[in-house]
């Protein structure tokens, strides 16, 4: 038999493995078991990386909806805003210096899903504290929907329960005109 050979017996292969100690040589048998070809996903994982680089954002804070706005002007696929609905968050630190924003969501010309979960790991990941949530209307009309109160208030609690603060959801349009719920409502007052 040749050294590293395999010897198939069934669904199990067998190698010898001839090495050399101390001048004597030892046999060792070494158990592997070869398993029919297919693919087993047990769980699927998303990867939300932070890296730390130079960028548009370093050491700006956020002290305005409009100070807000101009962050998220960056963001923004702008040939798509009068298209799709997109939403874009940006992650503050205790001093509401910018630590880095995600596009998290793109739909259709009437609704984007947001992903909460999604939102707040990534929230999680860069260590931020404060958070200001956009989306677009690409229609223009600068009007909260019923499903817009909703979801702020929604945000605003699971926040709260992550020992975090949403400042603002803010809602712009093509020109970046904008209508700030911190700014217009009583929704995200303590």
């Amino acid at each position: 038999m040749k050294k590293n050979q395999p010897i198939c017996r069934g669904e199990k292969n067998l190698a010898l493995h001839q090495s050399k100690t101390g001048g004597k040589t030892t046999a060792t048998k070494l158990k592997t078991f070869k398993l029919r070809e297919f693919t087993l996903n047990l769980a699927c994982e998303i990867d939300v990386v932070y890296t730390q680089h130079h960028n548009n954002f370093d050491g700006i804070v956020v002290r305005t909806s409009g100070d807000a706005v101009e962050v998220s002007s960056q963001v923004f696929r702008n040939n798509r805003m009068r298209l799709q609905e997109q939403v874009v968050v940006t992650y503050l630190n205790n001093q509401n210096t910018v630590l880095g924003t995600m596009n998290v969501g793109t739909g259709t010309a009437t609704a984007c899903l947001m992903d909460i979960k999604t939102i707040f790991s990534a929230a999680l990941r860069v260590g931020a504290v404060k958070l200001i949530v956009f989306h677009n209307h690409p229609s223009g009309i600068l009007k909260p929907s019923t499903q817009d109160e909703r979801l702020t208030l929604r945000l605003s609690q699971a926040a709260q329960l992550l020992d975090m603060k949403l400042l603002d959801h803010i809602i712009v349009n093509a020109d970046y005109d904008y209508f700030s719920f911190s700014d217009s409502t009583g929704l995200l007052e303590d």
